[in-house]
């Protein structure tokens, strides 16, 4: 897994610009490794390399500028990129989700060189499972966004630190005594170490 430390981003996007900052360092990033991934890995060839992605939600301003600045990378690399995207987060397991998950059979693997998958924006993690190995099966390899998966190269922000320091500048620099959290989903990893770093600044700072 590889693991960004991008505290300092993060803080500028958030205290002072747009959440443009941290992202576009986060698509570089992706395109380096999928870029190294293909010189590795590649056993055909085509007039291009192709970068594919699978995700949920593309109209969103965090997923859209996360693939807007990939493919933007890309490209300027000399990749061809592929999208695959439903337009609703597949946490419902319901006909409708189903029909538009059909969007992920249509994928042909066999012209793939890397294929990059965002977990946190498709909702079943069955889904995005299902993608990897049959990604795995034609010897393409899988980098997963924002999250972890077995045998994926997993690409995630340090969020357990950098949510301490927002605590901690809160409590310590602003003298906030009674400082409230709304956590996240229940049991997604993010959340927990969220509400982890919330007790632990509260508890050094002798606040019940």
């Amino acid at each position: 897994m590889v693991k960004l430390t991008v505290c300092e981003y993060f803080l500028i996007a958030v205290t002072y610009q747009s959440k443009k900052a941290i992202i576009l360092y986060f698509a570089v990033s992706l395109v380096n490794i999928a870029c190294s991934f293909v010189r590795v890995m590649t056993t055909h060839h085509y007039l291009y390399k192709i970068i594919g992605i699978c995700t949920s939600c593309v109209q969103s301003d965090y997923v859209r500028e996360i693939v807007s600045s990939i493919s933007r990378k890309g490209v300027k690399e000399g990749y061809k990129v592929l999208l695959f995207n439903t337009f609703c987060d597949l946490y419902h397991n319901s006909s409708y989700n189903h029909g538009e998950a059909s969007i992920f059979d249509l994928i042909n693997y066999d012209i793939l060189d890397v294929l990059i998958i965002m977990p946190e924006a498709i909702k079943r993690s069955s889904i995005s499972n299902e993608i990897s190995k049959r990604a795995h099966e034609h010897g393409v390899p899988v980098i997963c966004v924002d999250s972890t998966m077995d045998n994926c190269c997993s690409v995630t922000f340090n969020y357990s630190d950098v949510f301490e320091k927002i605590v901690r500048h809160v409590i310590e620099f602003h003298g906030c005594r009674r400082v409230n959290f709304i956590a996240g989903v229940k049991g997604n990893a993010f959340s927990e170490e969220r509400i982890e770093a919330y007790k632990k600044v509260l508890a050094e700072n002798g606040i019940e």
